[in-house]
């Protein structure tokens, strides 16, 4: 019986893999070039959920913006002509979004996936402007949705439109920061419901609980101010003495003041 030396069945099985890999190659191939010329089945849209606050991006409106809005019905176009990266560009310039990714799956759906941008503040300034701030200090258009319950910022704050950078509006940026801490604290998150600035530029916070106005006035020591303010809430508590002041000052670091402006 004739037997192949070892040299011959090395390249018998090189050949016969290099054969497997170009018919794998060749199948790859055509149905890429069958899938092409389909048509989308259907689009699926994956939006990441938020916790703690309303979504601010729904299924139905990128269901409205690509089917309505987009230059060509993508439902009626074959695969190989659909621009992935055209529909990802200008999902992103909603800024509502902070990631898209737009690609086709093993069924042909179109799908979308859709990172939001997380609000952290709401403003709401002295000339009736509306939107939003991001957890990076982006702005965010206030739209038709639900509102979101975040922190609220008015009274006489700068103007920030998108694509502006927050630390050109220091008023705003002392908003963010200040809601940046209270965030780092459940009871803070629990108490703080509204950031006011006087024309003056005397910062107020406002409590969720009670008619109290509560006067930071300025940055410096402001971890130390606010968690002084936390235990002078657990003291009201404690003593059952909510209400009692109008306005606690905690403009100092070393003492938090509770007072009535009516009396001497």
């Amino acid at each position: 019986m004739f037997k192949l030396n070892k040299k011959y069945k090395n390249l018998v099985r090189q050949m016969a893999l290099h054969a497997t890999v170009i018919g794998l190659l060749f199948l790859w191939i055509l149905g890429i070039e069958r899938t092409s010329v389909q048509f989308i089945n259907e689009i699926v849209v994956q939006i990441d959920q938020m916790e703690d606050v309303n979504d601010l991006v729904t299924t139905e409106d990128i269901h409205l913006y690509v089917t309505k809005e987009l230059p060509n019905d993508i439902l009626n176009q074959k695969i190989n002509r659909i621009d992935f990266e055209m529909i990802e560009r200008l999902l992103s310039k909603d800024s509502r979004i902070h990631n898209v990714e737009v690609f086709l799956d093993a069924k042909n759906d179109l799908v979308i996936e859709v990172i939001q941008r997380r609000p952290i503040l709401r403003v709401m300034n002295y000339k009736s402007d509306q939107y939003y701030i991001d957890q990076s200090g982006h702005y965010i258009r206030k739209g038709d949705y639900r509102a979101t319950r975040v922190p609220v910022v008015t009274g006489y704050v700068e103007d920030f439109a998108p694509n502006q950078e927050l630390e050109d509006t220091p008023k705003l940026n002392d908003a963010y920061l200040i809601t940046k801490t209270i965030r780092k604290d459940k009871v803070l998150t629990a108490l703080i419901e509204q950031i006011h600035f006087e024309k003056n530029g005397r910062i107020i916070l406002i409590p969720k609980i009670g008619t109290e106005k509560i006067i930071l006035d300025h940055m410096d020591e402001l971890d130390i101010k606010l968690g002084q303010l936390k235990t002078f809430y657990r003291e009201l508590a404690r003593t059952d003495s909510w209400g009692k002041y109008k306005e606690i000052d905690i403009s100092y670091k070393s003492v938090v003041y509770g007072r009535n402006p009516e009396q001497p």
